[in-house]
């Protein structure tokens, strides 16, 4: 069953709602006309915070469903473990709820390894993938997440503070200018959500340890069986994930295609966004490599 959502920051022209998956209220945004885009944000973030940016402009040419996975930004937050096999079997769910049989799928950070792993497990569903300074290519990850994963530390780390917040984005962007105060008041009322904060943790500690993202989710011997085409995108100057991993990627995914945004850090969708909506509609548009 498909609801309205409450009580929402909401983004002119789109409609919110909310589905049920195995029982978990899912929240999603979705607007526009056209073959489908699913959006998946990364770890502690919202439709809102991630995407708000470039919905206007990619639903001008698609039918966009901006998707907060259970755990994340509006959805529910069951008492639960966090996996990145979760996430997947609840895009999976999604799309069965809303009848897609196949979409392009765009991932960024963390969503990039959800949107990763969805595309290897089911090829027939992803018809284009587009990974923005996405986990899944390499070990690397900023210290800050990795101290996370340690008991007290990362308790004290992921709590919803604000100026905490300021510090984390800050890392994320070249240009300060990028945070905006309803940005950071959009973070922060989602990280005070009851139940995010335990989430969070738990996506982190099955993720990551001190000596970075777990062999597990390093997805790199798998990448030569993509079949769907991809498209990577990269901050060029990204302090959480290495500028490396996205050649690794590029190397490693038959044909893939690489664009780097130079002047933008581990979030280019909020900061460059102009240049990432031409990129992606400009890649989704094209005809069949």
């Amino acid at each position: 069953t498909v609801a309205p959502a409450e009580n929402l920051v909401q983004t002119d022209g789109f409609q919110s709602q909310y589905v049920r998956l195995g029982g978990v209220r899912t929240h999603y945004v979705t607007a526009g006309t056209g073959p489908p885009v699913v959006l998946l944000a990364g770890l502690a973030s919202s439709v809102y915070a991630s995407w708000r940016r470039v919905l206007p402009s990619l639903a001008e040419s698609f039918r966009v469903f901006a998707v907060d996975l259970p755990g994340q930004g509006d959805s529910e937050v069951p008492a639960r473990e966090y996996t990145f096999e979760y996430s997947m079997e609840a895009l999976a769910e999604f799309l069965d709820a809303l009848s897609l049989e196949a979409v392009n799928l765009v991932g960024a950070s963390a969503g990039g390894l959800v949107a990763l792993g969805t595309a290897l497990r089911y090829p027939q569903r992803v018809e284009r993938l587009v990974l923005i300074d996405s986990v899944g290519f390499g070990r690397e990850i900023t210290w800050g997440l990795r101290l996370a994963t340690l008991p007290l530390v990362g308790e004290l780390a992921v709590m919803p503070k604000r100026w905490l917040i300021m510090r984390t984005l800050r890392q994320n962007f070249v240009d300060p200018g990028c945070i905006s105060d309803d940005l950071v008041e959009e973070f922060y009322r989602v990280r005070k959500r009851p139940g995010v904060k335990a989430a969070v943790l738990s996506v982190l500690r099955h993720g990551v340890t001190l000596k970075g993202i777990k062999p597990s989710l390093v997805l790199k011997d798998q990448l030569q069986q993509l079949q769907a085409p991809t498209l990577i995108i990269w901050g060029g100057k990204d302090k959480v994930l290495p500028l490396a991993h996205a050649f690794i990627g590029q190397r490693s995914i038959p044909n893939a295609r690489l664009h780097i945004i130079r002047d933008a850090g581990h979030d280019p969708v909020t900061e460059q966004p102009v240049e990432v909506a031409s990129v992606v509609k400009g890649f989704l548009q094209c005809s069949p490599v």
